[in-house]
């Protein structure tokens, strides 16, 4: 709950699997993010092979040598409000979400990927940033202007009401999809700076969207 999984690697002769999480339990995640994780065979964010509930979770920018760049579900998975995106090796087999024929997946909706086979809505341009302090005490990937994630997820029932970092959700319209919520703020920052256009000096307003 409220962390983030990255920058690890699962390597060996026999082609590991997990590179952030291997779960072969029970296990659930809400408000994590998961990120530049890597495994040589599948599974280079998250590989299932248990039980995992995923809950406002974002799986960004892991890799794998064999697919399921970001997750590889051979398990039971339920997954809500959960972005699964930019999860690239460079390799065709690369994807961000693979789930075998045997696995059980239940989409419990609002969630996005960028490609794969878990028959999740897939949106091309995810605009998010990359990994970095954005507030709170674990590193998140923002959703920049223009995310389809943006005021698309889900506040009701038992989803979690704050972000990864502890704010507030919603701050838009409705909830965000994953672990980062973007704020909104309720009226905006204008700055007034001169210019020197030919002899006169003309003030410009600036406004900064947060």
């Amino acid at each position: 709950l409220d962390s983030a999984i990255a920058g690890n690697e699962a390597r060996s002769n026999d082609e590991a699997t997990g590179g952030g999480i291997h779960n072969n339990g029970t296990a659930i995640l809400g408000n994590v993010t998961v990120s530049g994780n890597f495994a040589t065979d599948v599974g280079g964010g998250i590989q299932n092979e248990g039980t995992l509930g995923l809950f406002n979770v974002t799986v960004a920018e892991n890799g794998a040598t064999d697919g399921g760049d970001g997750l590889n579900n051979v398990g039971t998975l339920s997954i809500g409000n959960t972005l699964l995106v930019s999860n690239n090796s460079g390799l065709a087999s690369s994807q961000d979400c693979r789930t075998e024929t045997s696995a059980v997946m239940r989409d419990l909706g609002y969630n996005l990927v960028t490609t794969g086979n878990c028959n999740l809505p897939v949106v091309r341009r995810p605009e998010i940033g990359a990994l970095a302090d954005n507030g709170g005490a674990t590193p998140t990937h923002a959703l920049l202007v223009g995310s389809p994630a943006l005021d698309a997820g889900d506040c009701s029932g038992d989803m979690l009401l704050t972000d990864q970092r502890g704010i507030t959700r919603p701050q838009g319209g409705a909830c965000d999809i994953g672990a980062f919520e973007r704020s909104v703020l309720l009226f905006p920052i204008i700055y007034t700076q001169p210019i020197v256009i030919g002899p006169d000096l003309i003030p410009i307003a600036l406004t900064v969207e947060p």
